[in-house]
Formats: C-alpha cells, sequence, structure tokens
C-alpha cells in the first residue's frame, strides 16, 4: 500500500519558494555537513594509526582511514538523515571534528591553539545536541590524561628550601591546566545562557519535561527486559530504517550487516588479548560508551530506539569497526604480529581509490533507492538528493582532474613544438658540400734511396682523392642523423613518461 506519510503537491516543484525554498536550503546544507563528517572521519582514523609512531602517510594508515570513512558513507542510515532537515548532521560534524582536536592533544601536543578550537567546538556542540555534552567528560578525561602523561612531582625536603623532584606531590603542567580552563570557559560563554533559559522557562536545564509533552512519556514503568526487546528496531534504525520509520529493507540485509558487526567485535577481543590495538582506541570507546548511556537514559523517558541517535558517535563506531575487522588478517591469527605491531595489510590503496570510492558513494545510494521503490513505483526525483554528496564529490575530483590535464597538455606541447623545432633545424641546416682542398701530389724520391725490400706507399690518384672525401662526407652526415635521431627518441620518451 501507499506509505506516504505527506502529499506532495505542485506548489513543491522548481522553481522554489518560500517553505519549500528554505527546506531545500537546510537539506543541502545538511549534505554539506555529512560530507564533512565523512572527510573528518578519515582525518580522525589517520590521527589514531598515528599514535603508533607510525606517520600519517602510511599506506597501512592511509588504507585503514579510507575503510573507515567508506562505513560511515556508505552507512544507508546516514545517507538518508544527510538529505534530511535534521540537527543529527551538524551533531555528527561537530562531534566529529571534537574527537579529532582531542586525539590531536594526545598525539600531536597540548598547544593552546588545540584547546581554544576544542573549547568552541564543544560549546557549538552543546547547543546543537543535547548528547553532546557528553562530549565534555570525554575531554575531562583526555585533560586528566595529559596531566597525569606529563606530569611534574615535587616535595619540600626539611633539610632545605628547594624543590627537588619526588613521587610524593602532584604538580601537572601549567600549559595543560591553563588550556583546560580556557575550553572549559569557552563551553560556558557559548552555551551556558541556552541551559540558563531552559531553567528559567521550565524549570529543567536540558527540558526534559517539554519534550515528554511534545513526543510522549511511557505509559508503562521500564524494565531492562523491554529495553532489550527495543534492541531490535535500534539495530534496524542505525541501518536502515526510511519514511516514516515505516520501510525497511529486506530481513537478510540486516542479518548480513548483524554478522559484519559480529565479526568486529570478535575482532576488537582478539586484540584486546594479543594487545595490537593502537593505545588512543580508548578515545573512541570511551565517546562510543557515553553516547549509549545517555541513549538509554532518553530511551528510558520515552520510545525513542532510534539508532541514529549515536550518530554523533558514527566516526567512532566505524574507527572500531575498521581495527576489529583489522585483526582477522593472517598476522593476527597466525599469532604473529598484526598490522599494528608492524606488518602492514595485504590491501593497499591504489592511485585511482578516490575515484573508485566517490563512484562506489554514487551508485550505492542510487542501487539502494531502486531496491526500496522496486515494490512501490511511487517516486520522487527529490529522492536523488541522497547521492548528492557522491556528485559533489566526483565534481570536484572532475575539476581537479581537467586542470591536472591542462597542465599537462600544456607540458606536452611545449615538448612537442621543441621536438618540431629540433627536426626542422637538424633538416633545415645548411650542409658544407664544397670540396675539400686537395692534398699535395707526393713527389717520387730517387730510386737508389729506398732499399730493395722497402714498400713504397702507392701514389694517390685524382679519382681515389675523390672517393676518400665522399667518404668522409657520408660519414660526417650519418654522425649528424645519427644524434638527431638520438634526441628525437629521447624527447619521444619523455612524452610517453608525460602520458602515463
Amino acid at each position: 500500500g501507499n506509505k506516504n506519510m505527506i502529499v506532495h503537491t505542485s506548489a513543491e516543484n522548481f522553481p522554489w519558494q518560500g517553505t519549500t525554498l528554505a527546506v531545500h536550503i537546510i537539506r543541502f546544507l545538511s549534505i554539506l555537513l555529512s560530507t564533512i563528517t565523512v572527510v573528518l572521519t578519515y582525518w580522525f582514523a589517520l590521527v589514531i594509526a598515528s599514535d603508533e609512531n607510525r606517520p600519517c602517510n602510511d599506506t597501512y594508515a592511509k588504507t585503514l582511514a579510507a575503510y573507515a570513512a567508506a562505513i560511515v558513507a556508505f552507512n544507508p542510515m546516514f545517507l538518508f538523515i544527510s538529505a534530511s532537515v535534521n540537527n543529527d548532521n551538524l551533531a555528527a560534524m561537530l562531534a566529529t571534528l571534537a574527537l579529532v582536536l582531542l586525539a590531536q592533544l594526545v598525539t600531536r601536543g597540548a598547544t593552546m591553539r588545540r584547546f581554544v578550537a576544542l573549547g568552541i567546538v564543544l560549546g557549538l556542540g552543546a547547543l546543537t545536541k543535547v548528547s553532546l555534552l557528553g562530549l565534555c567528560i570525554v575531554a575531562a578525561v583526555v585533560f586528566a590524561f595529559l596531566m597525569l602523561r606529563n606530569q611534574q612531582t615535587f616535595v619540600l625536603r626539611p633539610s632545605s628550601s628547594v624543590l627537588r623532584p619526588s613521587s610524593f606531590v602532584f604538580r601537572p603542567p601549567s600549559s595543560v591546566v591553563l588550556g583546560s580552563i580556557v575550553s572549559a570557559a569557552l563551553v560556558i560563554v557559548i552555551a551556558f545562557w541556552w541551559y540558563a533559559r531552559n531553567w528559567i522557562l521550565y524549570g529543567d536545564f536540558l527540558a526534559f519535561n517539554v519534550w515528554l509533552e511534545i513526543a510522549g512519556g511511557r505509559r508503562t514503568p521500564v524494565t531492562l527486559a523491554s529495553l532489550l526487546n527495543e534492541f531490535q528496531g535500534f539495530r534496524i534504525s542505525f541501518w536502515g530504517n526510511f519514511g516514516g520509520v515505516n520501510i525497511i529493507a529486506p530481513e537478510w540485509v540486516y542479518l548480513a550487516l548483524d554478522a559484519f558487526t559480529l565479526l568486529a567485535l570478535i575482532g576488537l577481543l582478539i586484540g584486546l588479548v594479543r594487545r595490537t590495538l593502537p593505545r588512543l582506541l580508548w578515545l573512541s570507546a570511551l565517546w562510543l560508551a557515553l553516547i549509549l548511556v545517555l541513549l538509554v537514559r532518553w530511551t528510558w523517558l520515552t520510545m525513542a530506539s532510534q539508532g541514529r541517535l549515536i550518530f554523533p558517535a558514527i566516526a567512532a563506531v566505524a574507527v572500531l569497526f575498521v581495527y576489529g575487522l583489522a585483526q582477522f588478517q593472517q598476522s593476527a591469527i597466525s599469532g604473529q604480529p598484526s598490522a599494528v605491531g608492524g606488518r602492514r595489510l595485504a590491501l593497499s590503496v591504489s592511485e585511482g581509490s578516490a575515484v573508485v570510492f566517490c563512484a562506489l558513494y554514487l551508485i550505492i545510494p542510487l542501487t539502494l533507492l531502486l531496491v526500496l521503490f522496486s515494490r512501490n513505483p511511487k517516486f520522487n526525483p527529490r529522492y536523488l538528493m541522497i547521492a548528492s554528496p557522491a556528485f559533489y564529490l566526483l565534481l570536484a575530483m572532475g575539476l581537479a582532474s581537467i586542470s591536472n590535464l591542462t597542465s599537462h597538455a600544456s607540458r606536452l606541447t611545449s615538448h612537442a613544438l621543441s621536438l618540431f623545432r629540433s627536426l626542422a633545424s637538424r633538416s633545415l641546416a645548411p650542409r658544407s658540400l664544397a670540396p675539400r682542398p686537395l692534398a699535395p701530389r707526393a713527389t717520387p724520391l730517387p730510386t737508389h734511396s729506398h732499399p730493395p725490400c722497402a714498400l713504397r706507399r702507392p701514389t694517390p690518384t685524382r679519382q681515389g682523392t675523390r672517393r676518400a672525401r665522399v667518404q668522409s662526407s657520408s660519414r660526417c652526415c650519418v654522425t649528424q642523423w645519427q644524434r638527431t635521431i638520438h634526441q628525437c627518441s629521447a624527447r619521444v620518451l619523455r612524452l610517453r613518461v608525460l602520458l602515463g
């Protein structure tokens, strides 16, 4: 039957006006924010990999980062939400950016610039979605970790008034303390007014009472067993629950994704036992655990078992998935040091991986749409907005390719012109064909001056001198043409290298 919940009229046709125009602008903004989330996921995975004394440009690090970005980009529900009017898109982008900044504080140094940027991002996240307040807890843990790692301990000895190193008094570095205070102050300045307003208007800092009046609370007391029964809806809605939460994929799709998830969890357990996981992976695990706790708290109040509510931690989920599956390579199973411990994955990112990635980013959503609408022939072109991020990426890559081709074409043209000039100069250059002066004819010596057995040099004749001159001229021409052919072959080889 018809599963549409909204009747679309001709007022929504292009050119858009009024509310329709505003909705489309916000949807395009959501697409842009989701595209940035995919890029930040790649960046976050690179920073996680660099924690193991591995450069960010390492093939292994880039491979894992590409896989993590692909998990985010190819999540059907993430694609669906990316083309919707929803604050989850901004929340996911800000949360991923905060994770990147926190990871950089650990791996690249606690600079004041990073503390300021982190405070701004955390403040904006607190204004965007209440669940992003959990990032403040993650930031506090990271700040404590930095203080413990760079601690300076002193004790005042009774016999001296000089502070000397000891293990009794804890004194964190002043740069970390000052940076933490600055970050906290920025969060308060940016977001505190909103929660103060909630308290003044509704008597609740988080305004949960108003949300429950709008969404409706639970009529029966919730139990742990009932929450486990709702896990089915959470599992489906994380990967794909479309429309008005009334269009789902075939069951085998979710079973395959369940197997994918189970393998990742087993791989993480293997990594924990073998101690082959990156040390900084605890950052992803901590944020995912906090977002799940906050989801359970919200679900305890109302029917909200939706997987999209953990999309602020989708980058952390992708990184955990990638490192869990990476443990199943041959070195991890056989007991040898895994790729994280030193060996690289057998897979490598080819030069055209970006093109393949964007092509799949474009093809998979369209294929998904065909599968979903095969039973329902009603189709609207606006559904194609789900593939807009891939279209934008492919368009940018096409423009970059055109720029590269233009530079290559100019270089090829210059080499071709130089080759043509060389050939023309060689073929049109005047050659000196004037006869060489004849050598003076040898005067025969008297016969008596030579011993009887001596061999006298034959006297050169006019015909022999002419033959020698022709042979010398021929050798000169052959040498010039050999040099020309050598130069032409070198230029042709250079052109072949440029053409790839």
